[in-house]
């Protein structure tokens, strides 16, 4: 501090806050806070050192507007049966993909069997004649 202020004063010391301190003269009478008609509950400071007497007033809750949450909820929901149902149709199209393609695979197979077959028989026929 003394680097900061140099030869002035501290005008604004710092408030040293202990059991001790005294806070009569910044708090609010008993009687401002039952003169105050607000519907926020009061609670008790449970003995509460650093705060000896002082009433404490519960935080109020916001209120939010359901009107703006419901049509999120509602787009949502859309949202989500649309890509459901994309999903399925995206699913059963790739399964008739598979399906041709596992038919395409069978005849291949049928034709490089058939192949190999007819190779076989032609060497054994070259076998016969040797």
């Amino acid at each position: 501090m003394d680097a900061v202020l140099r030869d002035r004063p501290n005008i604004n010391p710092p408030m040293v806050v202990s059991q001790r301190t005294a806070f009569e003269s910044d708090s609010v009478s008993s009687q401002q806070l039952a003169s105050r008609d607000d519907d926020d509950p009061v609670i008790e400071p449970d003995g509460d050192p650093f705060v000896p007497g002082a009433v404490h007033r519960a935080k109020k809750r916001k209120v939010r507007d359901n009107k703006a949450v419901d049509h999120l909820l509602d787009a949502l929901q859309e949202k989500w049966e649309h890509d459901k149902t994309t999903e399925q149709t995206t699913r059963e199209s790739d399964r008739t993909f598979r399906e041709e393609e596992s038919k395409k695979g069978d005849r291949l197979v049928t034709i490089i069997e058939k192949g190999m077959n007819d190779t076989v028989d032609i060497l054994r026929q070259i076998m016969n004649k040797l």
